[in-house]
């Protein structure tokens, strides 16, 4: 089951290890000890490809649809027997009433990067919690209510990364016919690479190569929020 869990968590989309979006102190620091780039036209593109990229994570519907699958698991919840007298029970309601609340918030401000962080963990949590549960039925009833939710979410994200590959390339063209005198072989090299890639998920890998070719940038965003390449959900 640990297995069938771990796959599922990852259907939505390429899942990487990142950290907590940082605190302000850390941001103050970096900025400091960095200087300013915030005032190029390299960071003008690479703060672009991190908006249109949570945008493309996060579109405008899943607040309303997690809530609709979250309500759903809590109803469920409160009518199984074997589920109430479970242990995980009172921490159960606990996750999923705290992912209602952050979808609530997240409705009015879609784009908040620290709520969204918060709402990966929170449903970690319950995934976490029937990953636990002794029970297999209790778990297959979570799994059939998590892929309802998840199989269509699934098919809309991979829609939005096709559209965002295609802005990309069409935005670093640009910017690689632009005056900008920084150097440019390098994604001049990785654009050619990327266009010529017509596979889903080799195409994201090359996504966060790209970012890499951008550290200082990368740093300066990151330090308000974490680079985000699946919602978690």
């Amino acid at each position: 089951m640990n297995k069938m869990l771990l796959v599922l968590g990852l259907a939505i989309t390429l899942q990487v290890v990142v950290s907590a979006p940082r605190t302000k102190v850390e941001e103050a620091n970096l900025i400091h000890h960095q200087g300013d780039v915030s005032t190029s036209d390299r960071f003008d593109l690479v703060e672009d490809v991190y908006e249109n990229l949570q945008k493309t994570v996060w579109p405008k519907d899943v607040y309303g649809k997690a809530t609709e699958y979250l309500e759903g698991v809590k109803s469920w919840a409160a009518t199984n027997d074997e589920l109430g007298a479970s242990s995980i029970y009172n921490a159960l309601i606990m996750h999923i009433n705290n992912c209602l609340n952050l979808l609530k918030e997240l409705s009015t401000d879609p784009h908040n990067c620290k709520k969204q962080w918060s709402l990966k963990h929170e449903h970690h949590e319950i995934r976490s919690l029937f990953d636990s549960v002794d029970s297999a039925k209790l778990r297959r009833g979570w799994v059939e209510k998590y892929l309802n939710f998840v199989t269509p979410l699934r098919s809309e994200i991979k829609t939005n990364y096709e559209h965002f590959y295609t802005t990309l390339s069409t935005e670093v063209q640009e910017y690689l016919n632009g005056s900008d005198q920084s150097p440019k072989d390098d994604i001049r090299v990785w654009l050619n690479k990327f266009n010529q890639e017509n596979d889903y998920v080799k195409k994201q890998k090359l996504v966060m190569e790209f970012l890499g070719l951008f550290p200082s940038e990368r740093q300066a965003l990151d330090a308000k929020c974490e680079v985000q390449y699946s919602n978690g959900l």
